[in-house]
């Protein structure tokens, strides 16, 4: 392992995958996020935006430090910048700080497109939305026509400029992220050689597999009943942690990787 700075962190901890959770994969795989009595879709995991905050949470303290990692292009050392700009609505300070569960649930409206409908409490009084006043007594089907009815007498005319929301841009996995974060964390705050991280990472994810992909699945199914051929490698949902000094030097970079794109607004 190549030697690295290292720091005391304040607000950024090395993470454990959820209690009660047997599928790593599987944790936090929910695309809603709940909001009092409000369940809204996002487009990928929620997983995916808590790895998003965390990394962002990350750079914004090592860039209180004025810290300092190796580009990607090349092996200088380049000083952490937060996009400022680009996050300007997420309340940087309240990143800092707070737990993710805290923030998500004042600033959801961030990750979620406008083309919705829900049932609300209050109404929001912007010229964002159109409010409608609802019998309960009404059957589906008549609210249902009643609405059909009610949109063709909507005004017919421009309408405010649909707001940008945050998506992941790039193919995350959820599990890898896990394992790129606390590797960086443990590579600046504690003096380890490889067998110590193997040891580590075994510790966090023992008892923890791996979602088979649907080809995986019908593979594995198949060598259940016929089983295995000679020099076939069996299928099995054991989670893959990096095991050679290699396999966590890549895990390393391209936790640096990872965070010097969240950064940039690049996720």
């Amino acid at each position: 392992m190549r030697s690295v700075e290292k720091i005391n962190l304040k607000y950024s901890k090395p993470i454990k995958p959820s209690v009660g959770q047997t599928n790593l994969s599987r944790t936090d795989t929910s695309k809603r996020i709940p909001f009092k009595t409000k369940v809204l879709h996002l487009d990928k995991q929620i997983g995916i935006y808590r790895m998003w905050f965390r990394f962002l949470k990350l750079g914004l303290e090592l860039e209180q430090m004025n810290y300092k990692v190796r580009g990607m292009k090349n092996d200088k050392l380049i000083p952490i910048k937060v996009n400022h700009k680009f996050y300007k609505d997420w309340d940087l300070d309240l990143v800092l700080t707070t737990s993710f569960d805290k923030w998500i649930s004042v600033k959801r409206d961030l990750f979620l497109d406008n083309d919705h409908i829900e049932l609300v409490e209050k109404i929001n009084d912007t010229n964002q939305y159109y409010y409608i006043e609802v019998d309960k007594s009404l059957s589906q089907r008549k609210l249902r026509r009643l609405i059909t009815e009610l949109t063709d007498k909507l005004p017919d005319k421009k309408q405010p400029k649909k707001k940008n929301y945050f998506t992941p841009l790039q193919q995350h996995k959820y599990p890898n992220l896990h394992i790129y974060y606390n590797v960086f964390i443990l590579s600046r705050t504690k003096d380890w050689k490889r067998k110590d991280y193997m040891d580590k990472l075994s510790e966090m994810y023992w008892g923890y597999s791996r979602r088979l992909t649907k080809p995986e699945q019908k593979l594995m199914s198949e060598q259940r009943k016929r089983g295995l051929k000679e020099n076939e490698k069996e299928i099995s949902t054991e989670f893959q942690l990096p095991n050679t000094e290699n396999s966590i030097r890549r895990c390393l970079r391209r936790g640096e990787e990872v965070l010097i794109d969240v950064c940039k607004g690049k996720f």
